[in-house]
């Protein structure tokens, strides 16, 4: 039994580091797109030098107008992304090190330096290369994507670099798709001397108090209720949160099954030998399993007493029962197990609304056609299309009519395109459909047979529903940002020029 808990820790642990890679691509996707945008660059290389100017720090009168001016840009849309995407945090850092110019997430705290704690944004800032990491802030710890900003100077008409770029989101997201799909508490403990080292000693006492007695740790996250009893129990049983171990843990008349293992930040990862700041906990059940197993072996000391030829016959059959009745756990739990990873796999690359292939699977996808573009020299066209007046459908008929117009396009989208061409939901009401071996001719056909097919489609007491397309052909050495840009303009030209169009760009 000992050896199958082993072997299933290292299934858990799998499972939990491959939906945090995922988050971290999301989190620097995502601050990338936000960079990209020039009016916030521009904004941002001022704020900067208002700053120098103004004395550094917070700055002055000039600092505040703009960054008041960069808020009222991008903080419109901070809802909705938060919302979209589960991303808590929205950071512009200025450089050397990193002294915050503006939290979108809270505008209100601004000007302090954080040189020693936040380590991803000094090292993206100094080597102009983005960074993902975990990392414990001011006011909150997260899972962070950093990228660096640039922008054209209007004095030299150089482009240069103005700062670095933050998205960060909570483990809260990875620990409920565990719960939900392994059916297990999942916890994020940190220590407290790590905690007390970054934190402002307020937002520590406000949130976390004195910490959990008798781990000197504290909870930054858990899936569900009940970590609580199993950390108080863990010191009488000489057990450290930090290590990688699983044990069985009783409390109360439940028994437990917990697997930990070290949790290391971005500081951490560059160096091992640093030791981990908290630790990801598992804990299921195991009261039954773990009854039958101890009542097995009673059953076989009771009768071992009995005497000596009568008991061979008897302590045969007694582990032969229990071997046989363990087994068949074991297989059924590991073929569950089985099909836990693969419904992880699909996960990570699903859209759970309309099927389709996630952001994740799509910037994959694109990455490898590209190469078989320059590989074979064939031609590759992207569509990127979304539903007009989206919002309104919602703020009309409600979110859940909203879903039912994105499962149905979801649907005709699967039965329009070719097998060779990949569909996948970009993100809200928006969809992107990579195009190999495609001109920009037969792409605009296509699109303009989706735009068609939407238009003509019944969306029942909605009524009919149209969308807007952009389409863009490859240039040789183009990047993919910049094939995606130039699509995203054309769609916003179809918008421009009345929607239910096809433009291309």
């Amino acid at each position: 039994m000992t050896r199958t808990l082993k072997e299933e820790s290292r299934d858990l642990r799998s499972s939990f580091e491959v939906l945090t890679d995922r988050t971290y691509s999301n989190m620097l996707a995502m601050a990338t797109f936000i960079a990209n945008d020039s009016e916030m660059q521009s904004l941002f290389l001022a704020g900067g030098k208002a700053v120098e100017a103004e004395g550094g720090g917070a700055g002055g009168p000039k600092a505040a107008g703009i960054r008041r001016e960069l808020f009222e840009r991008i903080g419109p849309s901070w809802q909705r992304v938060q919302d979209r995407f589960d991303v808590r945090q929205l950071h512009f850092h200025l450089g050397p090190g990193s002294t915050s110019f503006l939290r979108v997430h809270r505008p209100d705290k601004f000007g302090d330096t954080m040189h020693d704690v936040r380590h991803t944004i000094v090292d993206t800032n100094a080597e102009k290369s983005p960074r993902v990491g975990f990392e414990t802030g001011r006011v909150y710890s997260g899972l962070r994507g950093v990228v660096p900003v640039y922008a054209t100077d209007p004095d030299s008409g150089e482009h240069v670099h103005a700062g670095a770029l933050e998205v960060g989101t909570s483990f809260s997201n990875i620990i409920k798709i565990l719960d939900e799909r392994l059916g297990q508490g999942v916890g994020i403990l940190l220590s407290m001397d790590h905690i007390e080292s970054a934190m402002w000693p307020d937002f520590v006492k406000e949130r976390f108090g004195e910490g959990e007695p008798g781990c000197d740790c504290a909870i930054e996250a858990q899936s569900r209720e009940g970590l609580r009893p199993i950390l108080a129990k863990m010191p009488e049983l000489g057990l450290d949160f930090r290590d990688e171990d699983t044990n069985i843990v009783e409390t109360d008349e439940t028994i437990h099954v917990v697997t930990h293992f070290p949790l290391r930040d971005y500081k951490g990862m560059r160096e091992p030998d640093r030791e981990a700041v908290g630790a990801v906990v598992f804990w299921r059940d195991a009261t039954e399993r773990i009854t039958a197993h101890r009542r097995a072996a009673l059953f076989n000391i009771v009768y071992g007493i009995v005497g000596f030829l009568f008991v061979e016959l008897l302590l045969f059959m007694a582990f032969r029962f229990a071997t046989e009745r363990l087994e068949r756990i074991v297989a059924n739990q590991t073929k569950d197990l089985e099909g836990k990873a693969r419904q992880l796999q699909e996960l990570s690359i699903t859209d759970r609304l309309t099927g389709l292939f996630n952001r994740l699977k799509l910037d994959s996808a694109f990455a490898d056609e590209l190469e078989r573009r320059k590989r074979y020299h064939n031609a590759l066209s992207v569509i990127l299309f979304d539903v007009d007046h989206f919002k309104r459908v919602n703020d009309i008929h409600g979110h859940q009519a909203g879903d039912r117009v994105l499962s149905d396009i979801a649907t005709l989208l699967r039965t329009s395109v070719r097998q060779v061409d990949i569909p996948g939901r970009w993100g809200g009401e928006e969809f992107l459909v990579i195009c190999p071996e495609t001109t920009l001719e037969g792409a605009m056909v296509l699109a303009e047979k989706l735009r068609g097919a939407i238009a003509a489609h019944d969306f029942g007491e909605i009524g009919q529903v149209t969308s807007s397309f952009g389409v863009a052909c490859h240039d040789v050495d183009e990047s993919e940002d910049s094939l995606l840009a130039r699509a995203d303009r054309a769609l916003y030209r179809a918008k421009e020029d009345g929607r239910n169009r096809v433009m291309a760009g």
